[in-house]
């Protein structure tokens, strides 16, 4: 079985580490990038499944550039080459209200 293991991308607009390249940060850019490449690796070799850990964004909720960017370059692909994906979220990824994943019928 190939498992792609991936995570803490922290995807955002504003970066003070990068520069501004036609109005896109350089770090954003960069990530962006890498993804690309884990992507492609994952579709060259066939992987059985693509993970997820947490923090795809640097905050709940980010822009729809950033959701849009995410797709194109992370979900449509795998999606197309029929490898299934598995999110965990990240303590980025969640507002924190929740605070447990047991059911009602297990208490």
């Amino acid at each position: 079985m190939k498992i792609i293991i991936s995570t803490d991308y922290h995807l955002r607009t504003e970066d003070p580490a990068g520069i501004s390249i036609n109005g896109v940060n350089s770090r954003l850019l960069d990530r962006i990038n890498s993804l690309s490449i884990v992507v492609n690796y994952a579709i060259e070799n066939k992987a059985d499944f693509f993970f997820i850990l947490g923090d795809i964004f640097n905050k709940i909720n980010p822009i729809e550039k950033l959701r849009t960017l995410f797709v194109a370059t992370v979900i449509n692909p795998l999606i197309l080459n029929g490898i299934p994906i598995v999110i965990v979220p990240g303590n980025h990824d969640t507002n924190f209200d929740v605070t447990s994943f047991q059911t009602e019928a297990l208490k």
